[in-house]
């Protein structure tokens, strides 16, 4: 009980049957690769509202199921959103874990280097102001932690295929239809 209370996956007594072990392992590998396509297809981007106000978690609009590891990563990027001196190595000491760790564990919980899972983050977050409509693309450059515009902008059109304001005319172009 204390094992697994402690966050094991799974506790088998012995003497244990080999079957039972094999399901168990085919089990948990198979969860994991759910849990890195959720993941993957939570930070691809998209054009349409992610979730409901409901299962939103933090500022950033993402809803992260089941790893607290990942959870806790969005709780930090969010506080941290508006900062851009923020980066991998500020997020590995707030955590205390080093920079390898960080990065093996994101990488293999969501297919995504800890760069690109802050960008992604960041840049849901873009796009959900820029659907409110109620700030200009500088002021939402800021709030995402970008300090310059052709910066933000890059890494939009990277991410989405389009430039902010484009995005930003074609989600007011939907509404109207």
């Amino acid at each position: 009980m204390k094992g697994i209370e402690l966050g094991a996956d799974d506790y088998i007594q012995k003497p244990f049957n080999p079957n039972i072990l094999r399901t168990k392992v085919k089990r948990l590998i198979k969860s994991r690769e759910e849990l890195k396509e959720i993941y993957t297809r939570l930070l691809t981007p998209t054009s349409e509202p992610e979730a409901s106000p409901e299962e939103k978690t933090g500022e950033a609009g993402l809803h992260f199921p089941e790893d607290p590891f990942i959870i806790e990563i969005v709780r930090i990027i969010n506080e941290n959103m508006k900062n851009p001196d923020f980066n991998v190595k500020k997020l590995a000491d707030i955590m205390v874990i080093s920079q390898p760790t960080l990065y093996r564990r994101v990488k293999t919980l969501t297919n995504f280097t800890i760069s690109e899972f802050i960008r992604g983050v960041r840049l849901k977050r873009a796009a959900e102001l820029l659907r409110s409509r109620r700030y200009t693309v500088q002021d939402i450059a800021e709030m995402v932690g970008y300090n310059d515009l052709a910066t933000f902008r890059k890494h939009f059109v990277d991410f989405y295929g389009t430039t902010p304001s484009t995005f930003c005319n074609k989600m007011l172009m939907e509404k109207s239809e």
